[in-house]
């Protein structure tokens, strides 16, 4: 998939993740991926990779964009195939408060 996407030098060798830096904002897109699951997930070096860069964008805001939901839409078939380790997600958000 890397081949055919135009991808900032900054993703993740190992993930479709990076940030995008502008004068107001850090851009964040998250790889919740999980292989063979409808489900999404964020492993340890993703959710590392994510405390360090809500660590680096302090005092300006930061836009998250991911695929799976860290919560209940309301909606069953989605709610099914949320984040599947949303606890761990909202303690990088915790840990980082600073940001906006």
């Amino acid at each position: 998939m890397r081949d055919h996407l135009p991808l900032p030098k900054n993703t993740m060798p190992d993930f479709i993740q990076h940030a995008i830096e502008t004068s107001v904002e850090t851009v964040i897109c998250l790889d919740t991926h999980k292989v063979g699951s409808h489900a999404g997930e964020l492993c340890a070096t993703r959710l590392a990779w994510l405390d360090e860069t809500l660590g680096n964008t302090q005092n300006k805001p930061a836009l998250i964009f991911m695929r799976h939901p860290p919560l209940g839409l309301g909606l069953s078939q989605q709610d099914t195939n949320m984040l599947e380790d949303h606890e761990a997600f909202f303690d990088a958000l915790s840990r980082n408060q600073n940001n906006q």
